[in-house]
């Protein structure tokens, strides 16, 4: 057992010095760039979130989506008009689960949807979630941004952009790791399966419809959360 761990590791060896070296370098520009800089990778952070989620809807479910900005603004408004007097996970939480309500109203009708009838039905849903943030926006005079107060955890105050590039550095590995988890377990392999052939993945006893609305939740989730960190990001 001992020696297969060994080469496991051997194997993983290379992975893991360039995932740490990426690490140690972004920490390094973290830590001693301008307040502007880390401000920006901020912002690139809470992008890996989003990316990551997208790579899992389309490499490994196979479905082409474009409504990635839409559930990152429905994750961040939840935050603006439910979340902001809750404790700070909990308004990551709401973000999440109020982009995986609208996924999964969404990805029932789009079941049956494949190639450009997918792209446009996701891209219609870009455009009516701007329409309604404009308007949310219009009638509680908000066009100049909402506030939201700095977030609390385990009682001290997130209120520095280097802080909060820690947290998200943290928060993108974990996301990494379950986004790992999720393409090596059950589901990636249905996943795979249904990608390679739907039909042979019925017959094999895999829900095909189900698997596929299970990844188009999970990711509008994972966005809404991306999209729910932002909010209390940009407004530092």
């Amino acid at each position: 057992m001992s020696g297969r761990v060994l080469i496991k590791l051997r194997a993983a060896l290379p992975r893991l010095s360039a995932f740490a070296l990426i690490v140690a370098v972004v920490a390094y520009v973290g830590v001693t760039a301008s307040s502007p800089v880390v401000f920006d990778l901020d912002t690139a952070l809470l992008a890996v979130i989003s990316a990551i989620a997208l790579s899992y809807l389309v490499g490994i479910a196979g479905q082409v989506a474009v409504g990635t900005a839409a559930f990152q603004g429905i994750g961040a408004y939840a935050v603006v008009v439910v979340g902001h007097g809750l404790p700070f996970p909990c308004g990551i939480l709401v973000g999440a689960l109020a982009a995986a309500i609208i996924g999964l109203l969404v990805g029932l009708p789009s079941l049956r949807l494949r190639g450009l009838y997918l792209i446009f039905s996701t891209l219609a849903l870009q455009f009516i979630a701007g329409y309604a943030f404009n308007e949310y926006d219009t009638k509680t005079n908000a066009l100049a941004g909402h506030f939201i107060s700095s977030p609390k955890f385990a009682g001290a105050t997130i209120g520095s952009v280097r802080t909060w590039f820690v947290i998200l550095i943290i928060v993108d590995v974990l996301v990494a790791l379950v986004f790992r988890s999720l393409i090596r377990g059950r589901p990636g392999r249905a996943l795979a399966a249904v990608r390679t052939n739907e039909a042979a993945a019925a017959v094999m006893g895999i829900g095909v419809s189900r698997e596929k609305l299970v990844a188009f939740v999970v990711s509008a989730g994972f966005t809404g959360a991306a999209g729910a960190l932002g909010a209390y990001v940009l407004q530092e």
